[in-house]
């Protein structure tokens, strides 16, 4: 039976927490392996507040392993698209953490890739070559631990554990199948490579999404005080989703990694070390029900997964709206089997996004006099953002902060050979005629 620590904790006590919860497993020793290295996955997809785990935290793990014994410790992440890396933990404070308690930044965007062949799916997918040698041809030398945040997402459910490792794979390989195939495709991942331990950082949690609108976050953040903790991903994600209130038989990649026997994910099965009595929230993966007015959004009868070309797109129209000011008087396409009248009620300027739309909407739009932009794939969340700046009137330094900054950043990212979507256009253009 796998074991889940549900450890309360505040930021001034998580030192002890994370050593109270890794001794109810032998202790951060009975982990380290020959190399004496330690790998830790953080989740930090942007560097907008409450999208990342916590940096305080994160020193506290480091600061843990090193004590433990370990010889050096990575933080790695590959950031989500329209982002990168090197970025984010310059403007989210963890640079500042890693320098201080004598870490390595380990930016997965940069330098060599290597592919790993999905089982189930049965394609491949690049991911950055120190991954494949150190945690998956050598996993027997090199400790990997996952440390997400506990945050709801608006197209899988939740992002936890499992949900964490899509942070692996590199940003153009996160397109194909980014639709109702995602649960799958997570799981597949989870076929390849697995944490040996998972360590949940729910200080704030997120409701409505993974995206927090910063100019209203007391509708998204619900201070939770908890760590939880296991060495059996599955079982340490269907625990969290209980502490959110929500229903673990409904994520499908939960459901998909206990087909497959890669987890345990029934909650009777599980030996859980606290109370789990003072959750009560009810957390949801709904994005909030606001959004500009003057932005119609026209579906077709088919085909509009949530996993894909709508959910990301609603949230950034919210998020370019409500925090950046970003305009609207434009419509959004989305989705397949569209009737025509509907595809008259659309503006001017259109927004056509999806294989699905752009196959079938966006030439009868064209014939019509529309001024199109269209972004194909599924879920291109770079091409999606590229085209709601323009259509939003808002310029991404306003985003970035500090353009010197920004500027020099986005130097060293490609001096050391970022795959990052927001630096290859070359890549974008191939991904819109997949």
């Amino acid at each position: 039976m796998p074991k889940v620590v549900v450890e309360n904790s505040d930021r001034s006590g998580l030192a002890p927490a994370v050593a109270g919860i890794f001794k109810e497993f032998g202790g951060g020793r009975a982990f380290l392996k020959k190399s004496g290295e330690v790998f830790l996955k953080v989740n930090a997809i942007d560097f907008r507040a409450y999208c990342f785990t916590d940096p305080v935290f994160l020193g506290a793990v480091i600061d843990y392993f090193y004590q433990e014994g370990a010889k050096r410790v990575y933080v790695m992440e590959n950031a989500t698209q329209g982002n990168f890396t090197r970025m984010v933990f310059a403007r989210n404070g963890y640079l500042e953490i890693i320098k201080k308690h004598k870490a390595r930044a380990l930016y997965l965007d940069e330098g060599p890739a290597a592919s790993i062949s999905l089982p189930h799916l049965g394609y491949p997918i690049d991911t950055a070559r120190v991954i494949v040698e150190k945690l998956i041809e050598q996993k027997d030398q090199h400790t990997y631990v996952s440390l997400p945040k506990l945050k709801t997402h608006s197209m899988t459910g939740v992002t936890l554990g499992v949900k964490n490792q899509f942070g692996l794979i590199h940003q153009y390989d996160r397109i194909d199948d980014h639709n109702f195939r995602l649960h799958q495709k997570l799981a597949d991942i989870l076929c390849v490579i697995k944490p040996d331990f998972t360590l949940i950082e729910g200080l704030e949690a997120t409701d409505h999404g993974h995206y927090p609108l910063t100019s209203c976050p007391e509708r998204f953040v619900v201070p939770l005080q908890v760590l939880i903790g296991g060495d059996d991903v599955v079982a340490v994600d269907t625990v969290a989703v209980k502490v959110m209130g929500m229903d673990p038989g409904k994520i499908e990649h939960l459901r998909w990694a206990r087909e497959w026997g890669l987890g345990e994910g029934d909650l009777n099965k599980i030996e859980i070390k606290g109370d789990l009595k003072r959750f009560t929230h009810k957390f949801t993966d709904e994005l909030i029900p606001d959004f500009p007015p003057d932005v119609n959004v026209i579906k077709g009868k088919e085909r509009v997964c949530k996993e894909g070309c709508q959910n990301n797109l609603l949230m950034l129209v919210q998020m370019l709206a409500f925090d950046q000011g970003g305009k609207g008087g434009f419509s959004l396409v989305i989705g397949k089997g569209f009737e025509k009248e509907d595809l008259k009620k659309t503006r001017h300027r259109v927004l056509v996004v999806g294989k699905c739309a752009v196959e079938e909407a966006a030439p009868v739009l064209k014939r019509e006099g529309r001024r199109v932009f269209q972004v194909s794939g599924h879920n291109n969340l770079s091409g999606m953002l590229q085209a709601l700046l323009i259509l939003m009137r808002v310029n991404p330094l306003k985003i970035t902060g500090s353009p010197g900054q920004s500027l020099f950043l986005v130097g060293q990212a490609l001096a050391h050979g970022s795959k990052a979507t927001v630096l290859r256009p070359d890549r974008r253009r191939r991904w819109q005629h997949k």
